[in-house]
């Protein structure tokens, strides 16, 4: 099996709104694991 690499960009513009890089990163690493 080939493997992938691809690169995550994380931002967040508002930081009162309940988001933070540490929420985003864990978001995106679970899709990337489906």
């Amino acid at each position: 099996m080939k493997q992938t690499i691809c690169a995550l960009y994380l931002r967040v513009s508002t930081v009162d709104q309940g988001q933070d890089t540490d929420n985003q990163l864990l978001q995106l690493q679970e899709f990337c694991d489906r």
